[in-house]
């Protein structure tokens, strides 16, 4: 076991953008992490020259979860990567928010990186794979982790038929969310059938825009 990191010289960093709206919420915060490279950063054949012991404190390959903390480091940016990215999400996606900050390294032995977090849906931490996009073309993959579960929602007003305004969620209008409310309706009085109706509308209205802007939503 290593008890003590040695000195590094090396500089890496985070990315992060805001989305103004991202999934029916404001302010989002994406913290984008590499989740792959023509070659690791560190180790015996890392392109850095620096073994995982000397960026971790207290590193012990004997360790079961010290996977964890080196796939953390793998997922900063150097400077050169961090730069195109940026320059990437500005050219392609009209994304003046994203932000470059260093890395504090040495990382503990018990860090664990936004890849090892777990993503799910409705409202829990989730992923853009950016690197999956048809016009990603840096040559190493990129991800972007989001929680939208302390954002501001979004909200819109629907008025019913009856003369009764509902100010909903906007993520409300979604299939699904608009699925449970249509489930609901014949045990909660305050979710009538015309108001079920103004949400269709708004729901088909809505939903050519969303289209169009699918491309660019992930950091508008």
């Amino acid at each position: 076991m290593t008890n003590n990191a040695k000195p590094i010289s090396i500089k890496l960093f985070h990315v992060r953008s805001v989305a103004s709206r991202l999934h029916g919420h404001r302010d989002v915060w994406i913290d984008w992490f590499v989740t792959r490279r023509a070659c690791p950063l560190f180790g015996q054949t890392g392109s850095l020259g620096v073994l995982y012991a000397d960026a971790i404190k207290g590193y012990d390959p004997c360790n079961p979860s010290i996977g964890y903390v080196e796939d953390a480091l793998e997922e900063l940016f150097t400077e050169d990567e961090a730069n195109a990215f940026v320059a990437w999400v500005k050219r392609h996606r009209h994304d003046q928010t994203a932000t470059i900050r260093p890395a504090e390294l040495p990382f503990a032995a018990n860090s664990i990186g936004l890849g090892g977090v777990a993503f799910g849906s409705n409202g829990d931490p989730d992923c853009l794979e950016m690197w999956s996009a048809p016009d990603f073309d840096l040559p190493f993959k990129v991800c972007g982790h989001y929680d939208i579960r302390h954002c501001e929602p979004v909200t819109v007003t629907i008025e019913a038929s009856c003369g009764k305004s509902f100010t909903v969620p906007l993520v409300s209008v979604d299939d699904h969310q608009l699925n449970i409310l249509i489930a609901r309706n014949s045990d909660d009085p305050e979710i009538d059938a015309d108001l079920i109706a103004a949400m269709r509308a708004e729901q088909k209205r809505r939903a050519p825009r969303r289209m169009s802007h699918e491309r660019e939503r992930s950091v508008t």
